[in-house]
């Protein structure tokens, strides 16, 4: 149970700071862009590499917004 917790903890911060990288680039939060489950995708995606969450979701949003 405790590490669903966590996965889940990680999950809202992830999507919290998602959402804070395209409000400070793009003027609207990662709603606007994005549907839920591509939200998730980019979650299960950064969980799978090696870059911090800052840069990841810098990546996303340069390569693709």
């Amino acid at each position: 149970m405790e590490q669903q917790i966590s996965i889940n903890t990680q999950r809202i911060n992830f999507i919290d700071a998602l959402n804070q990288g395209f409000l400070s680039v793009k003027g609207y939060g990662a709603g606007a862009y994005l549907t839920s489950n591509s939200i998730l995708r980019l979650f299960n995606q950064y969980q799978t590499q090696n870059q911090s969450e800052q840069q990841f979701i810098k990546s996303v949003i340069r390569e693709y917004y």
